[in-house]
């Protein structure tokens, strides 16, 4: 049996991995910049882009690193599980740091990115199977086991509540 890892995602059709592979949420950086700078728009806080705020520019450079919009995976489920809640973290700690109420965050991510699955797939052979590990840019779909939809009305399997885990002072490195 070959080793397996987990990576946590938010999908609206989890059938797409098996046809067309896994890729992460942008295909470049100016994708990614821009889902950020929308999401700021969306929420009405574009004037924010000029005050120097420190976390949006650390998000926008985040967004601009092409190594962040890669392939994590994990080697236990339930990590994976836990960070399918917050999927895509950028965009999660984004509407976080503006005080947003977690159930919007929540229908938010729910309506722009779809609902927290579990994607199953092959450990790729050049992967060390950390805890969190970078794989690339694609999970080709004969590697994907099976996505499994997550049970948001269950507690985070790690961290209980998942909107208390991130606080505010986090700082993207």
């Amino acid at each position: 049996m070959k080793d397996l890892m987990y990576r946590g995602v938010r999908t609206h059709d989890p059938s797409l991995f098996k046809i067309n592979g896994m890729k992460y949420y942008w295909e470049t950086t100016t994708d990614a910049v821009i889902d950020v700078v929308r999401v700021l728009a969306d929420h009405d806080k574009l004037s924010c882009l000029d005050n120097k705020d420190y976390m949006i520019k650390s998000v926008i450079d985040e967004a601009s690193n092409i190594n962040r919009i890669q392939l994590w995976g994990a080697n236990n489920y339930n990590l994976a599980a836990s960070y399918s809640y917050d999927t895509p973290e950028l965009i999660f700690i984004m509407l976080k740091h503006f005080d947003i109420e977690p159930s919007h965050i929540r229908k938010y991510l729910d309506k722009k990115y779809g609902l927290p699955h579990v994607v199953t797939f092959i450990k790729p052979e050049y992967a060390y199977h950390g805890i969190n590990e970078q794989l690339g840019d694609f999970i080709p779909p004969e590697d994907i086991i099976s996505v499994d939809m997550v049970d948001t009305t269950l507690p985070d399997p790690l961290y209980g509540n998942a909107f208390n885990r991130i606080s505010n002072e986090v700082i993207i490195k």
